[in-house]
């Protein structure tokens, strides 16, 4: 099974602050799993809700390594529950993946995002998952920033602190610290730190981006 680097970039790609420092493990993962011999290739991207799996897949799917496949994106909604069917029908699971594959002649990649790791382990056939790691707290504040537009700020100076400690209750997820930065945009200054008023926001980013296991087809 192919292995993969988890390791983080420190650099900063505007308009992907979701995908913050996987750019390169992007490119060396399609150009592998296009490589492979296999006629079916199925990678698992999981980790936390928000984290960024499903912006992570999409870019993949996009890539030019892919170029040449006819892509197919399905989206499987909650109210599918996958979890129960993996979980307790082995037989049901093996007939999806058999499914998946149309014949000896077409190649077939498949990217799977789902939260679980127990369900990304048993999806997988010849490659190994991959775990979407959390972001660190700078670069959290990071997307906060350019969300909020704090360089333009007056009062940019005072609040390093305190939007740091924002940066902090984030948790590492991207879309937290995207939808934050945003909502804080135009704030006063009594708002940023006011920290009812930021676990408010913050709750309410946790709550619009709770994302549901997603499937893509190439």
């Amino acid at each position: 099974m192919e292995d993969w680097d988890n390791r983080q970039e420190t650099s900063f790609d505007a308009g992907k602050e979701l995908i913050v420092g996987r750019e390169e493990i992007k490119k060396r993962m399609a150009y592998s799993i296009e490589s492979m011999p296999e006629k079916i290739v199925i990678l698992p991207i999981y980790g936390i809700g928000g984290i960024g799996k499903t912006t992570f897949a999409r870019l993949l799917y996009n890539d030019t390594e892919l170029k040449y496949y006819s892509p197919v994106w399905v989206y499987v909604s909650p109210r599918f529950d996958l979890y129960d069917l993996w979980e307790n029908n082995a037989i049901q699971l093996e007939d999806l993946k058999a499914m998946l594959g149309p014949g000896d002649s077409i190649k077939t990649i498949v990217l799977v995002t789902t939260r679980s790791e127990e369900i990304a382990e048993k999806m997988c056939l010849n490659i190994k998952p991959y775990r979407i790691e959390e972001l660190t707290d700078e670069m959290c504040w990071d997307i906060i920033k350019r969300k909020s537009g704090f360089e333009a700020r007056h009062d940019k100076e005072k609040l390093v602190g305190i939007g740091k400690d924002i940066a902090r209750k984030c948790g590492g997820v991207a879309l937290a610290a995207q939808t934050l930065g945003s909502m804080l945009q135009s704030t006063e200054y009594d708002q940023w730190v006011c920290e009812k008023y930021i676990m408010r926001l913050l709750g309410l980013s946790f709550f619009q981006h709770s994302i549901s296991l997603a499937v893509s087809y190439l």
